[in-house]
């Protein structure tokens, strides 16, 4: 509403995010401010749906980091989330690998996808307070290596592209005890029968939400 952007960012050797005003009569882009604190730069960043946290995701320095914003400004971080542990593919999963990070669509939760361990990591946020939940992590398939995740506003399905098997978990929010979403469609993006590389970068659904791509 406020055509305030926010992307990953790299100044002068040092890395983070930063965030930028368009102004539509001028056509043109001006930096509000940025925030440097990483030595790699991030790969993934996305606003919850109050547009008051920033949630950057970094693949190479295993890291998550959740910023407060104010009218676009990036406040200092007041979390620092990490993973620990591998998978089976030896070249792509020895270590953990944040690639994305979205609030749920009621704002209760920050989920992360982690490609070095195959999961879906889950934190709480309330009261800007964020809080691991492990009980509530989802594991993928050994080596599918999760990468990116989108939901429906509407009906609540999440989806979550692999980039090492090519597939797309198909998921129903269902807050239980122990679990928030219930698995209930696994789908490959590529066609029968192939052999090559399988590969997968991003996920994005239509704003109608009849049309899911990849």
């Amino acid at each position: 509403e406020n055509n305030i952007l926010y992307t990953s960012c790299k100044i002068d050797n040092k890395c983070g995010v930063a965030s930028l005003k368009y102004y539509a009569e001028k056509d043109m882009l001006h930096l509000i401010n940025y925030n440097t604190n990483e030595n790699k730069q991030p790969c993934h960043v996305s606003i919850d749906n109050n547009r008051e946290i920033l949630i950057s995701s970094n693949y190479h320095e295993n890291k998550m980091i959740v910023y407060d914003t104010l009218c676009g400004i990036i406040l200092n971080y007041p979390y620092i989330g990490s993973n620990c542990g591998s998978s089976i593919n030896v070249e792509r999963q020895s270590e953990p690998h944040i690639h994305c990070s979205i609030t749920s669509h009621n704002n209760k939760y920050i989920l992360s996808c982690d490609l070095g361990i195959d999961k879906l990591t889950v934190y709480e946020y309330k009261d800007k307070k964020t809080t691991r939940k492990e009980n509530l992590d989802i594991c993928l398939t050994k080596g599918s290596g999760p990468r990116q995740i989108v939901y429906s506003q509407n009906k609540h399905y999440y989806y979550i592209l692999s980039e090492l098997s090519s597939e797309i978990f198909v998921y129903k929010y269902k807050e239980e005890e122990n679990s928030i979403l219930k698995h209930i469609q696994t789908i490959s993006s590529v066609y029968n029968n192939y052999n090559g590389v399988k590969l997968g970068a991003a996920i994005k659904i239509h704003p109608n939400e009849k049309f899911l791509y990849t």
